[in-house]
């Protein structure tokens, strides 16, 4: 699981968490790294904040959407401290697996990334058998 957030706390304890529950988390806390990381192997899931900072040239849903050409199986959980229902269903129109508001529920949390898990690997591998 990637986790693409810009403060480095929320970050580094969602990985932890996500790590404790027997997934492989890395944390990172810019777009362009996280594109970086993709560009190197695949995920099966995609956490990421919707307000990514400065450092960052898009925010989580244009994060999203590069990903998802890099992945099409790629889930991705967009998370925000400014939840609205119309940002909600942008997100899930725009092809999110979920929206989650701050602060997260980690039990919500793991409950959501072992679904989001099992989603990725059965269109990856449905794709696989297509081809």
């Amino acid at each position: 699981m990637l986790v693409v957030d810009d403060e480095p706390i929320a970050r580094e304890n969602l990985a932890h968490a996500l790590s404790r529950a027997g997934y492989e988390a890395l944390a990172l806390g810019d777009t362009r790294a996280a594109l970086a990381e993709l560009a190197r192997q695949p995920y099966d899931l995609l956490l990421t904040d919707l307000r990514l900072g400065e450092k960052s040239d898009t925010d989580g849903i244009g994060l999203m959407e590069r990903a998802r050409k890099l992945y099409s199986s790629l889930e991705v959980v967009v998370m925000t401290g400014y939840a609205t229902i119309p940002g909600a269903v942008d997100a899930m129109n725009r092809g999110a697996y979920s929206y989650l508001a701050k602060p997260l529920n980690l039990d919500e949390v793991r409950a959501l990334a072992a679904k989001a898990v099992e989603s990725s690997r059965l269109r990856r591998e449905v794709q696989e058998l297509r081809q």
